[in-house]
């Protein structure tokens, strides 16, 4: 054995911790076992070997979390003190408060991929797309300049690598239009939706000239490493960063004291936020909570009108989202059910609209039809992930071909696969009293998701 792990470069286990074998790191586990194991909870039931199996206690997945295991005799005290336990006893939790169909699933037709679907019915369908395409543009024409915060960073630091220029190119742009929009003002309450480490954050920060009575709201669901929050907690480095460690589908921002009880106006932020994510964002923002819903109700969900007064509505001064991930974006969750039911849109076709709408970032210009089985993953929408399932649809079945379409026209139905779904979310803003537009933020080249969400009061120019 020791020969074999020298061969390949492996260390040994390390003394004092785990004993198992972890093939797919290539690497022993660097857990601590509990006093008298070799194994730490999570191997200790992998080990076949029989006097450890005698021994071993039952480990079940938790119920509230699935991503951890516990002890099936330690269940009822771990849910207790579970991390999912905790973000329910967070007073600015409310289970589902932010979701527009409580109880929705899709049907077994609605789960087809659309290399299984009949050709007709989306050519049928793209044909549709394209009519209503005539309603909404997107404002190309304005010059992309960057905050000169950020110009001066990248200035300063010549020795960054293409990655975090990318990032923060994006974040100067984006930081750019809340400058024009009058947005980097004292008595402000900033909040980032999707914020991970809270980089956008952090810049706005550095943007605001006078830092009087401003606050700083992080929403993200995940615990991050390497957050930008540790630049912000000595006296001389600005106002803290609050963080509300909670999924946005079930946040309640009238339960935020804090920002309830501030007179400053509020302006909402969101560098890529992946599909649904924006819906749920501006339902947290647009819609009273007085009277909300949750899922452990039977009655069926009250639809709730566009001048139903809001807290929150009536102290925001303006948004800027950097749209992606339309291929997730959700019948349940989608803001803009009413604009897709006025024109006869089924959520079954909604659902087809948002997988074309990930043509339009697949990276379809280098696969070769000679062989499509090399070209299965891609990037897709802006800085998130793959659209790995439906790509590899896509091209094993050669349905560009099937559909007659070069690869041009089926990027651009991608785009206008995107303009419909963000034209019901607009006509959503524009309900509620506010004026929402699209912006081209940054060049495609930097993200292929480089359009922006710019929302404003309806006086605003």
């Amino acid at each position: 054995m020791e020969n074999i792990l020298n061969c390949n470069n492996i260390k040994s286990p390390v003394v004092g911790r785990c004993g198992f074998f972890v093939k797919r790191k290539q690497r022993y586990c660097k857990m601590l076992p509990s006093k008298g194991n070799m194994f730490c909870a999570e191997h200790f039931s992998e080990e076949k070997d029989e006097v450890m199996k005698n021994q071993q206690r039952e480990r079940i997945v938790c119920p509230l979390d699935q991503k951890h295991t516990v002890y099936a005799d330690q269940l009822k005290k771990h849910m207790k003190k579970c991390n999912a336990t905790i973000k329910k006893q967070l007073p600015f939790y409310s289970e589902d408060i932010n979701i527009g169909l409580l109880e929705f699933e899709y049907k077994e037709e609605e789960n087809t991929c659309l290399s299984s679907v009949n050709i007709d019915e989306i050519k049928e369908l793209i044909a549709r797309v394209e009519i209503f395409n005539n309603n909404l543009s997107v404002n190309e024409d304005i010059e992309i300049t960057y905050h000169p915060v950020l110009e001066e960073e990248m200035k300063r630091n010549p020795q960054y690598g293409d990655s975090v220029k990318k990032h923060l190119k994006q974040q100067g742009s984006l930081i750019n239009i809340l400058s024009n929009l009058e947005s980097l003002v004292s008595d402000m309450s900033f909040i980032e939706f999707g914020a991970g480490r809270g980089a956008l954050s952090h810049w706005i920060q550095k943007a605001v000239d006078v830092q009087v009575n401003n606050m700083y709201y992080l929403v993200d669901r995940q615990h991050n490493r390497n957050k930008f929050d540790c630049y912000h907690k000595g006296i001389d480095q600005g106002p803290n960063f609050q963080r509300l460690n909670i999924d946005i589908q079930h946040l309640n921002l009238e339960k935020v004291d804090s920002i309830v009880d501030s007179l400053n106006r509020i302006c909402a932020v969101g560098k890529h936020l992946c599909g649904g994510a924006t819906d749920l964002s501006l339902r947290c923002l647009f819609e009273s909570k007085t009277s909300s819903r949750h899922s452990t109700t039977s009655s069926p969900p009250v639809k709730r009108s566009c001048n139903h007064s809001s807290s929150i509505k009536s102290s925001l001064h303006s948004c800027v989202f950097a749209l992606c991930c339309y291929h997730r974006c959700t019948w349940q969750t989608y803001v803009g059910r009413d604009y897709m039911t006025k024109h006869n849109f089924s959520p079954l076709q909604f659902l087809r609209i948002t997988k074309m709408a990930g043509w339009a970032t697949c990276g379809f210009q280098r696969r070769d039809d000679n062989n499509f089985s090399d070209v299965i993953d891609d990037t897709n929408e802006g800085d998130h992930g793959k659209n790995e399932h439906e790509d590899r649809d896509i091209n094993k079945e050669k349905l560009h071909i099937s559909l007659g379409l070069s690869t041009e026209q089926q990027i651009e139905i991608g785009r206008k696969c995107k303009r419909l779904i963000d034209q019901g979310r607009i006509e959503y803003i524009n309900c509620h009293g506010y004026k929402g537009k699209l912006v081209k933020y940054i060049d495609s080249n930097i993200t292929p998701e480089n359009i922006a969400l710019v929302i404003t009061t309806a006086s605003s120019t």
